[in-house]
């Protein structure tokens, strides 16, 4: 069964990070330790993406997500609603705006965004979260491994 976690970056507690003056870009780090093995459909909560700001770029550093010899594991990267209730699956907005069908959770690596989605996604009055989801599940998940990185964005200006 698909599972929504979050990186302490989406919590309640933490507020998102605002710019000071207009057009000034914020990098928010984040780091999710994967405790429970990966399944198809699973969705992590990484960055919490405030009202009337815009994405700008994105860097995510894989750990080996799959142990397996033969490695099945693949993820999008991707934006949805801050609407999750008592731990449901959040709305999608866009599952692939940044990064499409990933196959780094494999082995490991890093990859920056490479989908022109991501940058061209309209601001919006609400927050929403840039979340990874496991498309394909893992042949064998690996835990205590954590996923790290950070995604830049920016306020809105006229337009964009």
């Amino acid at each position: 069964m698909a599972t929504f976690y979050k990186a302490p970056t989406v919590k309640p507690a933490f507020a998102a990070c605002a710019a000071e003056r207009a057009n000034q870009p914020v990098v928010v780090p984040f780091s999710y330790t994967v405790s429970t093995a990966l399944v198809v459909n699973d969705v992590i909560g990484l960055v919490k993406l405030p009202p009337h700001y815009v994405l700008k770029d994105s860097l995510v550093v894989f750990p080996d997500l799959d142990t397996n010899g033969t490695p099945t594991i693949i993820t999008d990267l991707g934006v949805y609603l801050d609407d999750s209730v008592d731990g449901s699956i959040p709305t999608v907005v866009d599952q692939d705006a940044l990064n499409a069908a990933s196959t780094l959770g494999q082995t490991g690596g890093m990859e920056r965004m490479d989908e022109s989605a991501g940058v061209l996604l309209a601001p919006t009055d609400t927050d929403r979260l840039v979340c990874l989801k496991v498309t394909t599940a893992p042949a064998t998940g690996a835990t205590g491994v954590t996923i790290k990185g950070w995604v830049e964005y920016r306020p809105q200006q006229a337009g964009y």
